[in-house]
């Protein structure tokens, strides 16, 4: 996957606002995020197999997700969920879920 894709019309991660890095593999601290802002929904199972992060006012992440619905014979599609983070001095980092997109295999060829 590299560098293109997630945004329709985006070709280099580093066009974007920003620059998002895409990350070799995904980190503890990634794998936490995803799990800490997931742990509430239900219906879906998503496995993330690659991310890419945002330095911003906090941290936006890209993750390239499997999903699939809880149910019998379930069919995996792929998708794209944006988590944003921000870390106060508080105790409760923030952590939104700002979009769960479907991704269609035939508009990435």
């Amino acid at each position: 996957m590299g560098d293109t894709i997630l945004k329709k019309g985006v070709n280099n991660m580093s066009d974007l606002a920003g620059g998002y890095q895409v990350h070799p593999e995904i980190g503890e601290q990634e794998k936490a995020v995803f799990e800490y802002a997931m742990k509430d929904r239900v219906g879906m199972h998503f496995e993330p197999v690659a991310v890419a992060s945002q330095l911003v006012n906090g941290i936006n992440y890209i993750f390239i997700c499997t999903g699939n619905p809880v149910v019998l014979n379930p069919e995996t599609e792929l998708y794209a969920v944006q988590i944003y983070t921000q870390f106060a001095h508080s105790a409760a980092p923030k952590v939104e879920i700002k979009s769960i997109k479907q991704i269609s295999v035939s508009d990435l060829v």
